[in-house]
């Protein structure tokens, strides 16, 4: 009884430091928000996600997950070398797709890019940057620096926020919250490496043999980790993609904008939760310790806020987004209502996914991945479908999905008590 109290314990105060450090570093743009919103129009919020979506996606899939492996390695050792391998994959994945885009530059028409015109190698440089900040992150979350964790995320917030409204007042209104996000992310992944060395940071470069030996023992967070987060992105990218290109870069820019002020903020909070159960449930699995407990410890903290948080954006969307950012804002009001249940199921499921390859299930995360993949491009591909009711679609396939990665983490828990018990 004594060993449950103490982890629960633990992952209650991890998950304190960096949900607080989260929801401090969202806090910060959220309050600016209605300042921006007056100052950049829906183009430039547009523009701004385009780049956002696109560097996140290559920054947050470039390091084929060895990056979340640093986290869970058993051994120091083995982490030190992760963490080389993962900065090796992410610069060749940066620079393959660099020449790829240089080569044949059709491929950024049909990525959705096109809108960024000549700023398109802001994706690439910018996704180099935040995949350096993440595989720092991983390392800090594995010393236990959580503390270090919430700090870049504070950073970032603090220098977009600035910058932006900076150049929003100096008259940059197209281009100005690209810009700023630029300088936040070069800020934070020189601060996260900064911070980094002071925790134990990986001294000398392994050897390619040892490379490769460690490849070999984690092979199979790149093979079954790294194709469902490439799809979870793509997938996260498509509606936002299909609207700009389809309907209007002011209905993305709507859309975006809905994105900023609820989904970011509820997807912070639950990263922070998610990334204190990734280490603690792993510990836990290896120990024989109750992964049930510290499930469902989380999923009710994560529903305590979601719920609310859902009804109020039902019932009083579109007049709170009028209020607080300005009556043009009016339809991503609107598009906050519909959304509010399958965003606010998304926030309390996500807080809870890294379970599955804490646990190995990876061949689960696979499946369920394709599976979501396979309903997005469906629904993007549909013909004569109006705006509308392509959100209405797009909030049925986000609640139907997210249901079942619920009741997939249940089984999971499930299968490792029976374990335990036999």
């Amino acid at each position: 009884m004594n060993f449950l109290r103490k982890d629960r314990g633990a992952v209650l105060k991890g998950a304190v430091v960096l949900v607080t450090g989260n929801a401090i570093a969202q806090a910060i743009p959220f309050l600016a928000m209605p300042v921006l919103t007056r100052l950049f129009d829906a183009h430039a919020f547009a523009l701004y996600a385009l780049l956002f979506s696109a560097a996140g996606l290559l920054g947050g899939v470039s390091a084929l997950r060895f990056d979340v492996a640093v986290s869970v390695a058993k051994t120091r050792e083995d982490a030190s070398v992760l963490w080389f391998v993962a900065l090796y994959v992410i610069a060749a994945v940066v620079l393959l797709l660099v020449s790829a885009a240089i080569c044949v530059p059709e491929l950024l028409r049909r990525a959705g890019l096109d809108a960024l015109g000549s700023a398109w190698y802001l994706v690439p440089t910018v996704g180099f940057g935040m995949a350096f900040t993440q595989l720092n992150s991983y390392w800090m979350l594995r010393a236990g620096a959580l503390n270090g964790v919430s700090l870049v995320k504070l950073a970032q917030a603090v220098v977009f926020v600035a910058s932006s409204l900076i150049l929003g007042w100096q008259g940059a209104p197209l281009g100005g919250m690209m810009t700023a996000f630029c300088l936040a992310v070069l800020v934070c992944s020189i601060f996260s490496f900064t911070l980094s060395q002071r925790v134990g940071f990986p001294a000398g470069r392994p050897t390619w043999k040892r490379c490769i030996s460690v490849v070999r023992q984690f092979r199979d967070f790149p093979v079954l980790g790294a194709l469902p987060a490439i799809l979870d992105a793509v997938s996260l990218l498509l509606p936002l993609f299909a609207i700009s290109t389809r309907f209007s870069v002011v209905d993305a820019g709507q859309f975006a904008l809905v994105r900023q002020a609820v989904a970011a903020p509820l997807s912070l909070i639950s990263a922070g939760v998610g990334q204190v159960l990734l280490r603690h449930v792993s510990d836990l699995h290896h120990r024989g310790g109750s992964v049930g407990t510290a499930i469902r410890s989380a999923g009710i903290a994560l529903a305590a806020i979601a719920i609310p948080s859902a009804l109020f954006l039902g019932f009083l969307g579109p007049s709170a987004f009028s209020l607080v950012f300005g009556a043009k804002w009016g339809g991503a009001g609107h598009l906050a209502s519909v959304l509010a249940i399958p965003f606010c199921l998304r926030f309390v499921v996500s807080g809870l996914s890294t379970t599955l390859p804490a646990l190995r299930r990876l061949g689960w995360v696979a499946i369920w991945q394709g599976a979501y993949f396979a309903s997005i491009v469906g629904l993007v591909a549909l013909p004569g479908l109006d705006f509308d009711r392509f959100i209405f679609g797009y909030a049925i396939v986000e609640t139907m999905l997210y249901l079942i990665y619920a009741g997939l983490i249940a089984r999971s828990v499930q299968m490792v008590g029976e374990e335990q018990r036999a």
